[in-house]
């Protein structure tokens, strides 16, 4: 009887804390849906879900808490960074703790203007949310599932726009800046792409 090596043990590890990371994400979700939803309809203690409903109405602008692991704060002292990400993973106490965004998940891209993609940007106009059909890899290596790729996630960092401070800017200055924003981000991943293993012809897409 042959036994696993180490290397096969860090590996069902590793494949195991991504099964259950992905798992307990959705029934965190989930579970906060219907619980509110149950304390509301069958229960005296309805008080509760409204007063996280009223949470979330004050909280709704607070920039989420950010978690500096890649030393952007010895970088750049005095520059506070914001993560960007989908304001629903905010809706639920914990879970926006727990989800983070990357992309360790390939997409489905449904036909631009089909049914599905105008079901898609309805549902972002309406929640701001885009549901989308992602899919990973399962418990062995080269199977289809649910778990993210077993991929490196890097962080690149550039030196900082210079942006005057302004007050109460117009619509035409905030698209002039974010269009050098969009233009800086561009170039920073064109410039980086091939050395974390992305095709020289792969472009950035921003919608």
């Amino acid at each position: 009887m042959l036994l696993p090596s180490k290397k096969d043990l860090k590996i069902a590890l590793e494949v195991f804390a991504l099964f259950q990371w992905v798992l307990s994400a959705f029934i965190m979700g989930v579970t906060a849906g219907f619980v509110n939803l149950y304390l509301v309809l069958f229960t005296p203690y309805w008080p509760v879900t409204v007063l996280i409903l009223t949470w979330l109405a004050f909280d709704w602008k607070t920039p989420p808490p950010q978690q500096d692991t890649s030393g952007f704060s010895k970088i750049f002292p005095g520059i506070t960074p914001y993560m960007l990400t989908l304001g629903v993973l905010f809706w639920v106490p914990l879970l926006r703790d727990y989800v983070m965004s990357s992309d360790l998940y390939d997409q489905y891209i449904f036909t631009p203007g089909g049914l599905v993609n105008r079901f898609q940007k309805w549902m972002q106009r309406m929640i701001h949310i885009y549901p989308c059909a992602f899919y990973g890899r399962g418990f062995t290596e080269n199977s289809w599932g649910l778990l993210p790729y077993a991929r490196p996630v890097t962080a690149v960092v550039r030196k900082p726009l210079p942006l005057p401070k302004i007050e109460n800017p117009s619509q035409e200055t905030v698209a002039r800046y974010h269009a050098l924003y969009i233009d800086a981000l561009c170039k920073l991943y064109d410039q980086h792409k091939t050395k974390y293993g992305i095709s020289e012809t792969q472009e950035l897409v921003i919608t």
